[in-house]
């Protein structure tokens, strides 16, 4: 079996002894010589490596030579990490002035006379052994130079027009799609326009675009139609001669000046198509030096292009290709059927289809794999057990004949950049179908030293963000999900793409599963269930990855006794696993890079961590420590402290930091992720201080900073915080208290309080702001300096008056602002200012999110134009809607006039200009009305309502409740507003015995939720509407689950119909 190649390992050794800080131990020890010629001797085998995995396939022997390459070159790494371990432990030293001189040269783990000499020999030994290998390789004839596909290789990949519709299932819709973007008229100025189709090896793209070009020919939308399978071969000379031979015309010349010339006579204000299947060019300029031959059809001509990768779609300038998906498991089925079956289907027993529609769901509706099965299957006579065989079995082994699934996804692999190639087959350690989370996956291949940069200043955390777009565009992950800054945040794997990751693995990796064998010795294992496996049929000392998932964690008991042993580990993933205590030998594992203790029943560490500062230096190379989720987890947290080659460090909910950081955490300068800072009392040595924070300037993403109400000497403990240097957060939160939400009083009030707040300015790539607790009178003016703020809300403000011009920030999309009692006003009311220039910008330019709670005193808001959702509650509607009805100068249209939901709740003053507001929601959708009073006004103004409503909801306290007032509507009718009203719902409604005598006229009625009415009995009134009713949902209504519950309910036939029922 092929032997996984390490060129991950052996670039980031490279670049490590290259570096600066090797390089300064490299000197110190005398070593510096033997490092350069071990770099130079990786080098000579790295730039063969390539050629080595190609012809790993076909010889034995260059199996043997990777393999013993790998055990060297792991060999090297564990020994750069020795001397990595060296250098921390100097710098610790260095950082804290202490240590026992003594202690520190007659202690052999400190002597630094015995690592020299201890180094020395090392070296000289793996100096050797890389030697031997290079000899090898020479013996082995391996090239430099690699062609990594050749022609006779890609042959069986050429495509035509040709299909046979019939054989196509369940791509009507994507044809019609591609057909529609076909006929969509071109820019002014470009008379052919791009359509690039992307998706996953096997998902059917050549066959969807065989399904339209005939299509396209037989409706006759262009004048000439072309069919180019590209494949590898990008060159313009070959595309534009099999272009002629599409057209059935001699090319006149194998010059590209003849071919070029040819293709001007027959395209020349021709209305064309053309087809480039397969492409998987990725380099603009290429890709420009080819269109320029084809910009010479008649405007609406079309070029449709098929590739897996959406690099390919933007290296032609099209940002959003058409994405294809895999088909549906009916879709799948069917077709399954037709192929297993033909036109035969006598044989189909219930017992036999229920078996081949969970085969056909284990395709994943990828109907290459599809295909290959059902051929396979038309051959066993519908024979039950064969059927059985293949449903346990490993379809990958089904699939790997030419033409099938397997060969298709593998060229996907080979394509692959050499550097991402171990990083994706890492991922086989997932389970099928999980959800992947991208920094977590990161981290994971930054401990085992598959990301590198020969630039020391880039993170590697960017190196690992630019891998995982790479794979996600190479469709190699879907279902991606996006956090609130447009960043990838997880993602999972198709079960195809598992298997073929499991496949490149080789034995590097085991992902243990029911039935499955352990071969060879992998060096990565993870457990998916708690199974009967034995850790001791591992090479214990040899793994350098261990987890645990979530169904596994009973193994961590059988884990404990290896720990000791774990000589090679870089990564512990144990996460939710029911130990209270990490064994003392966890300090052995010197080399771990990440450990996630997160969510378990830890109470403590284990003494050989948390006293013995000895003990604690060996896990100096560790860079992510999670310790989320452990309520019960208290140790001294000044160990943090020692471990400086952090870079993330997750405290959420650990009670060790529930109270305070500790001294020294500043030295920490590595540290890229902090999801909290504490602020202690300031009177304990051990409690670190706000300036902790000041040479921390690569934190990044979300950072929080609570219990700011606990600094006392504001001026010193806050003036170096320098959060203004820290352009890498994204999303600040600063909490006066201990929590979000946290309402106490706090001991820095006023002056001092806004002195604190000027000293935390941020940096202004800053997107969201959560401010909560902050006691000062004015919030500082910092704020309007955050022009690419995109978020902010400021909760329990208990003293603060006035807010600066947030109108202001070009970028702002939401603003809330809750339990502000004392708040008068936002920004400057022009009334106060007559003599002050303002500059003609409308105000808020971008807000379409607006929130404001529990601000009573609130007078003066700026206008806000483009808002789409207004949420008010317990304030003065009168005061903030009056300024939203002035007009700004700018303003293209009526104030409130985008207002798409509205939310009122116990607003005051609500009636004084119902009228005037209301007549202007022409886009409102939904309307949210919470309180007797403020739903009592709103409906009966619904006549003034303009736009037609899809939604309403309705809390109130009445016995009885009127959704419109009879004598506005004499036809009887509802009001305009409510004539198209699809949803409905009642929630918290604890008096009203029944529902409105009107909601039976509502026959647009599709969506009925009642929640929380306990006195109401019956459905009476909506009879009438019933009909129409897709769902209807019932909670917490005892009457009315008595009499419609499926079990026993006397009305339950009046519902029986509504194919959406839930009843609890």
């Amino acid at each position: 079996m092929a032997e996984q190649i390490p060129y991950g390992v052996a670039t980031s050794l490279i670049n490590k002894i290259a570096s600066i800080a090797f390089r300064e131990i490299g000197s110190i020890y005398g070593v510096m010589d033997d490092l350069d010629k071990l770099k130079d001797t990786l080098e000579s085998i790295k730039v063969v490596l390539s050629d080595a995995e190609l012809r790993q396939g076909q010889e034995d022997t260059v199996v043997h030579w990777v393999r013993r390459f790998r055990q060297v070159l792991h060999d090297a790494d564990d020994l750069l990490d020795d001397v990595f371990i060296q250098l921390l432990r100097r710098r610790a030293n260095a950082a804290t002035k202490k240590m026992s001189k003594v202690r520190g040269f007659f202690s052999i783990s400190h002597n630094p006379i015995v690592f020299r000499a201890k180094l020395a020999h090392k070296l000289k030994n793996i100096r050797k052994d890389f030697n031997a290998v290079a000899e090898d390789m020479s013996k082995l004839n391996l090239n430099r130079s690699l062609v990594i596909l050749k022609q006779d290789e890609s042959a069986w990949r050429e495509t035509s027009s040709v299909v046979l519709q019939s054989e196509i299932i369940g791509r009507e819709e994507n044809k019609s799609d591609i057909l529609n973007l076909l006929k969509q008229e071109n820019h002014p100025n470009h008379n052919v326009s791009l359509v690039v189709v992307v998706g996953m090896g096997g998902l059917g793209k050549t066959a969807l675009a065989q399904l339209v070009y005939n299509t396209a020919q037989e409706k006759g939308m262009f004048q000439k139609y072309m069919w180019v399978c590209v494949s590898e071969d990008f060159g313009v000379k070959t595309i534009l001669k099999k272009m002629l031979e599409s057209l059935k015309k001699d090319a006149g010349g194998h010059s590209l000046e003849a071919l070029q010339q040819k293709v001007r006579e027959e395209l020349n204000g021709q209305k064309y198509m053309l087809v480039l299947d397969d492409v998987w060019n990725e380099d603009h300029l290429k890709w420009s030096d080819l269109r320029t031959h084809l910009m010479c059809g008649a405007q609406g001509s079309k070029i449709l292009v098929t590739t897996r990768s959406m690099l390919v779609s933007e290296a032609m300038g099209i940002s959003v290709p058409y994405t294809l998906k895999g088909l549906t498991e009916e879709q799948s089925w069917t077709l399954l059927r037709n192929l297993a079956f033909a036109e035969d289907d006598s044989m189909l027993s219930p017992e036999l289809q229920s078996i081949a529609e969970q085969i056909a769901s284990r395709c994943g509706g990828v109907p290459l794999a599809i295909k290959t099965l059902g051929g396979f299957l038309q051959t066993t006579n519908g024979d039950i057990d064969q059927w059985s065989s293949i449903l346990k079995g490993d379809i990958w082994e089904l699939c790997k004949e030419k033409q099938s699934i397997v060969p298709v996804l593998e060229l996907s692999y080979q394509k692959l950049p050499l550097e991402l190639r171990q990083c994706f087959a890492y991922c086989c350690l997932y389970p099928k179908d999980s959800v992947i989370q991208k920094d977590e996956l990161i981290q994971l291949w930054m401990a085992q030293g598959y990301l590198s940069s020969s630039n020391e200043r880039q993170p590697l955390e960017d190196v690992g963000n630019h891998y995982v777009k790479i794979l996600m565009m190479r469709s190699f992950f879907q279902d991606t999900s996006m956090d609130e800054f447009g960043h990838i945040e997880s993602f999972k794997m198709h079960d195809l793409i598992h298997d073929l990751a499991m496949s490149v693995a080789s034995n590097d990796c085991y992902l243990d599963t029911e039935g499955r064998g352990i071969v060879g010795k992998p060096m990565h294992v993870a457990f998916e269930t708690g199974t009967n496996c034995s850790l001791d049929v591992f090479d214990i000392c040899k793994l350098r990855t261990i987890i645990l998932w979530e169904r596994a964690t009973d193994l961590m008991v059988k884990l404990l006794p290896f720990t000791e042993k774990l000589k090679c580990l870089r990564a512990l993933g144990v996460s939710s696993c029911p130990l209270t205590q990490l064994p003392k030998s966890i300090d052995k594992v010197k080399y771990l890079r990440y450990l996630d203790l997160s969510t378990s029943n830890l109470s403590s560490l284990p003494e050989s961590v948390v006293s013995l500062p000895e003990t604690v230096e060996n896990l100096v190379c560790l860079q992510k420590l999670n310790l989320e989720g452990c309520p019960n987890l208290v140790f001294p947290v000044e160990v943090i402290t020692k471990l400086i080659n952090l870079r993330e460090l997750k405290i959420e909910e650990c009670k060790a930091f529930e109270m305070m950081m500790p001294v020294g955490l500043g030295k920490l300068t590595s540290l890229q992720w902090l999801s909290n800072f504490v602020v202690g009392n300031s009177e304990k040595r051990t409690s670190g201080r706000l300036n902790e924070l000041k040479e921390l300037n690569n934190i990044r993403g979300k950072f929080c900073i609570s219990r700011l109400g606990s600094v006392r000497d504001v001026a010193s403990e806050s003036h170096e915080t320098n959060l203004r240097s820290k352009k890498y957060i994204q999303d600040l939160r600063l909490l006066w208290g201990a929590a979000l939400h946290d309402s106490g009083e706090y001991e820095n009030k006023n002056s001092d309080s806004l002195m604190l707040l000027d000293n935390l300015r941020p940096h202004q790539n800053l997107k969201r702001l959560y401010v909560s607790g902050f006691p000062g009178v004015k919030f500082s003016d910092w704020v309007i300096s955050l022009t690419n703020i995109v978020s902010i809300k400021f909760c329990h403000l208990p003293n603060c008056e006035h807010l600066p011009s947030l109108e202001r920030l070009p970028c702002l999309e939401e603003l809330e602002i809750m339990n502000m009692k004392k708040l008068e006003r936002i920004g400057d009311d022009k009334a106060g200012n007559e003599n002050e220039v303002h500059v003609s910008v409308p105000p808020f330019p971008r807000l379409f999110c607006l929130i404001i709670l529990d601000c009573p005193k609130l007078t003066y808001t700026p206008p806000f134009p483009h808002v789409l959702e207004l949420h008010l509650e317990r304030c003065m509607v009168k005061a903030i809607l009056e300024t939203c009805m002035v007009m700004h100068d700018t303003s293209s249209f009526s104030p409130l006039s985008a207002l798409k939901h509205l939310q009122l709740n116990e607003v005051r003053e609500i009636e004084a200009m119902a009228e005037d507001w209301m007549k202007n929601l022409t886009s409102l959708e939904s309307l949210k009305l919470l309180g007797s009073s403020t739903v009592e006004v709103v409906l009966r103004q619904l006549q003034h309502l303009p736009s037609q409503l899809e939604a309403l909801w309705i809390t109130h306290s009445d016995d009885k409740l009127d959704l419109w007032k009879d004598e506005y509507h004499k036809c009887g009718g509802p009001p305009r507003a409510l004539s198209s009203l699809q949803s409905i719902t009642f929630n918290n409604c604890d008096n009203m015995k029944a529902l409105p005598d009107q909601i039976g006229d509502l026959q647009s009625l599709t969506l009925l939720d009642i929640y929380d009415c306990p006195k109401v009995e019956s459905l009476h009134e909506a009879e009438r509407c019933l009909t129409n009713l897709h769902r209807l949902y019932i909670t917490g209504c005892p009457l009315l689950k008595r009499r419609y519950s499926a079990e026993s309910g006397e009305d339950r036939p009046k519902i029986a119909h509504i194919p959406d029922i839930y009843i609890t």
